[in-house]
């Protein structure tokens, strides 16, 4: 028997590694595992409307880069770095 929901279920979960928005603050690579060497992720997608493009090499973010759907200020979150940034809509911005 297939188990469509169980497929889904793993490729979230690898996303929310990568990925994870909650409360206004959006977390990049909050929980990857130490056995992850290199990852390219893209169009990882964020509440308040941000696709979200990066790549972890080696224990560390290499860059992270954004793409908002509104003009806004966004909080972002990387291992105890909290910051602040201005997006314009449809606007690629590196944000580490």
């Amino acid at each position: 028997m297939f188990q469509i929901d169980g497929n889904f279920g793993a490729t979230a979960a690898i996303g929310e590694m990568l990925v994870q928005s909650n409360n206004d603050l959006i977390e990049i690579t909050p929980c990857v595992p130490d056995f992850v060497n290199n990852v390219k992720f893209r169009g990882l997608k964020a509440k308040g409307g941000i696709t979200v493009n990066g790549e972890w090499n080696n224990g560390a973010l290499k860059y992270a880069e954004v793409v908002s759907d509104l003009d806004g200020i966004y909080q972002f979150r990387y291992k105890d770095q909290i910051f602040k940034k201005e997006l314009k809509a449809g606007v690629k911005t590196l944000i580490l």
